[in-house]
């Protein structure tokens, strides 16, 4: 697969519909690529452009794009939705970007959607059911993805090993570089009670691609992002 890892990418942004005339035409000084995620906007019908996308393809002609998606439903055990493999398809043909991303997560069972997303199991045959469904997804676009940890509020008790054991052994499998989301370490660490320095002196510092820093808000003694 073509896009070598560990690229040094410097400093990125999130893309929020706020900000899209003031990185239209130049991105602000300090900023080397801004990261764009497609559920922060409308779609409108398939196989038609929507405003989100033509201002990605403006932008792009100046400047590199990351897409981040929400909606791959990555750690899911449903049937990946034909809908969901065009729309990235069509991201990644228009748009031609730094690379593709998403979360070890998921949010549909059964064929219901759910709002939050959820972190799966940590069990082996997770490991092997996740890895699968992000190797589909790279052979559809020819490249490797960028995985990102999921912010917790609880685990499952059938959890057979630690969460960035569970990263781990993901990436080596599929293939894919991991986004270490420092917010979200946080955020777990907090609601379940473990050591954050602990969850990520366990990882690989070869298969991070990335870090990402936000945010998050307390409700009811626990955070969430």
């Amino acid at each position: 697969m073509k896009k070598q890892m560990n690229q040094n990418l410097g400093v990125g942004c999130v893309l929020v519909p706020d900000i899209i005339d003031e990185v239209f035409e130049k991105l602000p000084s300090g900023i080397d690529w801004v990261e764009a995620s497609p559920s922060l906007f409308s779609f409108l019908n398939p196989g038609r452009p929507d405003i989100f996308i033509q201002s990605l393809i403006e932008i792009s002609k100046h400047s590199s794009l990351g897409i981040h998606f929400l909606n791959l439903n990555i750690g899911s055990t449903d049937p990946i939705l034909k809908s969901t493999v065009q729309c990235l398809k069509k991201y990644h043909s228009w748009i031609k970007p730094l690379h593709i991303s998403d979360h070890m997560g998921w949010r549909s069972v059964g064929g219901k959607q759910i709002i939050e997303m959820l972190p799966p199991p940590f069990t082996k045959r997770s490991v092997s059911n996740i890895s699968d469904r992000i190797k589909f997804y790279q052979d559809v676009i020819g490249e490797k993805m960028l995985i990102e940890n999921v912010a917790c509020c609880a685990y499952f008790a059938s959890s057979e090993m630690p969460e960035c054991e569970f990263l781990s052994q993901v990436s080596e499998e599929s293939g894919c570089g991991l986004i270490l989301d420092i917010s979200n370490i946080v955020i777990s660490a907090h609601n379940i009670g473990f050591d954050a320095h602990e969850f990520i002196n366990g990882l690989d510092p070869s298969q991070i691609q990335q870090l990402h820093i936000a945010g998050y808000i307390e409700r009811d003694g626990y955070l969430v992002d």
